[in-house]
């Protein structure tokens, strides 16, 4: 399951990878989780980027140092990377993190 549309009844399933982006190169980004894990996602065309607020982004909005939220295509397994992400959520355009909710 992947993130609920605005309006949706469905509670969303949580993301395969939350972290900090730590490299954005050749459609594919590096993401740093709290614990210090470091996963590698593909980006493609199908992958639907947005913020966390509902605004789409494009590919070269994705900057180090930004906040990620991130669906892998397939219910993939974060523990073999990379995978093609479903969808990427950031919680804004500056290098922040994401508000507490």
């Amino acid at each position: 399951m992947l993130p609920v549309a605005d309006g949706g009844d469905i509670a969303p399933s949580p993301p395969s990878v939350t972290g900090t982006i730590v490299k954005v190169r050749d459609r594919q980004l590096t993401v740093q989780t709290r614990a210090g894990a470091v996963h590698r996602t593909i980006v493609n065309d199908g992958t639907g980027l947005w913020t966390v607020y509902g605004g789409g982004i494009d590919e070269t909005d994705l900057k180090v140092g930004q906040h990620a939220l991130i669906w892998l295509q397939d219910c993939g397994h974060v523990g073999k990377t990379p995978q093609v992400a479903a969808v990427v959520q950031i919680c804004s355009l500056a290098a922040e993190a994401c508000a507490e909710r």
